[in-house]
């Protein structure tokens, strides 16, 4: 479970980096004789929600690894409103998708064994 839990933080700490990073320096592309288009064409808004989206999953994880059962809920939170904002955009569906097997998973990981995880959660 333990490498579960760091293969989670290491995947949110990139996707928090790569999703600042754009809603910071992501510059519109101009070209002669047309309208200022951005670079994707998803809101500029939307990579910073994502991002913190992303941080706050990374406190859960950290929390979870620390044995507290509302790290849990708090990465259950923000992956289902990180699906929501996923699925206004229509082009990261996939993610949001793979958001809620990694509960899934997560919480299956907790469940199973001899020393039920989730009963030593605080």
């Amino acid at each position: 479970m333990t490498a579960y839990l760091i293969l989670i933080l290491t995947l949110n700490l990139i996707g928090a980096f790569s999703q600042l990073i754009t809603f910071f320096f992501a510059e519109p592309i101009i070209y002669p004789d047309s309208e200022a288009i951005t670079a994707s064409i998803v809101p500029r808004w939307l990579w910073l929600v994502l991002g913190i989206g992303s941080i706050i999953k990374v406190v859960s994880t950290v929390a979870i690894l620390n044995w507290k059962k509302w790290g849990f809920w708090l990465f259950t939170t923000a992956v289902l409103i990180s699906l929501i904002f996923n699925f206004y955009t229509w082009l990261y569906i996939a993610n949001g998708i793979f958001g809620l097997v990694g509960i899934a998973i997560l919480y299956g990981t907790l469940k199973v064994g001899k020393k039920n995880g989730w009963r030593q959660l605080d």
